[in-house]
């Protein structure tokens, strides 16, 4: 009977580790109050291009908003891209964002 219940708790737990960083980076721009579409477009761009210290770093711009009002703007994104201080993901994002804005 325990290793049915057992199962039971490790599910969600085992499809949450199956998570790629595209994913996650999507999901953090999204919390951080970037559109759905913009989040995945740039999401799929940039995940390749950054290693795993940098999505780290990225998953903390959802900390630059204080309140939710609405979708994040292209400026206030790179502006807290920026405030990161690392010249790589600024690139990479920018060039990301720019991308998207054209594809969406």
């Amino acid at each position: 009977m325990r290793i049915p219940s057992l199962i039971v708790l490790a599910t969600p737990l085992l499809i949450s580790a199956c998570a790629t960083p595209e994913s996650r980076l999507a999901a953090g721009l999204r919390e951080a109050g970037m559109g759905r579409t913009m989040a995945a477009c740039m999401a799929d761009d940039m995940a390749d291009e950054l290693s795993i210290g940098q999505l780290l770093k990225l998953s903390k711009l959802g900390k630059f908003r204080e309140k939710s009002m609405g979708d994040m703007s292209m400026r206030e994104f790179l502006k807290a891209t920026r405030a990161l201080q690392d010249p790589d993901i600024l690139r990479i994002a920018t060039a990301a964002s720019v991308g998207c804005a054209i594809r969406t």
